[in-house]
């Protein structure tokens, strides 16, 4: 597409070839002000979308986890007899060991742990200039990818590191999701880092002429 393309400036004046129009360059700004105002809305936290994320965060761990070894599994979602919780992006997670009836309860971030990932994912996705049936696909393709994100606190925090184990992983594979979780989820920068770089490389893998003119500094000039 030509909409970062430089050569779409039209030129006037004479022999000093003043530029009175870059359409590339407006193209690329209407772009970015499209992004910008997608992601405003999407950080918003409306409770509808927190209960909806939510949900799929519990469908996703629920299908992708292993299955506990140790006999204690874990439960999304207030407890039998437990208030409900009143922020719908703090999922409640418990684990109770049955042989010895000890019970661990806590709360999963939801906008820090992945979704806030998928709002800036969604909002680049918007505006990349492709069409619509490779936009969605890579919508989806990267909103599964994304969705593993949540995974990495639950399978951190409940290999061990609390009174309550679910899940027995070996030395290797504790030290591979807690470094992951670290610095995929942890940081609060990562939020942004991590799905600029899933799109730009979807984009190189789909489009690699479009990544090309991405990466290139003449492309907004």
């Amino acid at each position: 597409m030509g909409a970062l393309d430089p050569a779409n400036a039209v030129v006037v004046g004479g022999g000093f070839g003043f530029v009175v129009m870059r359409a590339g360059r407006w193209a690329f700004l209407g772009r970015a002000a499209v992004g910008v105002a997608a992601l405003a809305l999407l950080m918003i936290p409306w409770t509808v979308a927190g209960r909806l994320y939510g949900g799929a965060v519990t469908i996703v761990a629920r299908a992708a986890l292993p299955d506990p070894d140790t006999g204690a599994r874990l439960q999304f979602g207030p407890r039998a007899g437990d208030a409900t919780v009143a922020d719908p992006w703090q999922l409640p997670v418990s684990a109770e060991d049955p042989a010895s009836g000890q019970l661990v309860a806590t709360v999963l971030d939801l906008r820090r742990s992945g979704y806030l990932a998928w709002a800036v994912y969604a909002a680049l996705m918007l505006v990349t200039p492709l069409r619509w049936p490779k936009r969605i696909a890579l919508l989806v393709g990267g909103s599964l990818l994304l969705q593993l994100l949540p995974l990495l606190p639950l399978l951190t925090f409940f290999s061990g590191r609390l009174p309550v184990t679910v899940f027995e992983l070996g030395t290797g594979a504790r030290w591979v999701a807690a470094i992951a979780y670290r610095s995929l989820v942890a940081p609060p920068g990562m939020a942004f880092a991590v799905p600029t770089l899933l799109w730009l490389l979807l984009i190189g893998v789909v489009d690699r002429a479009l990544a090309r003119k991405l990466f290139s500094p003449a492309s907004i000039t």
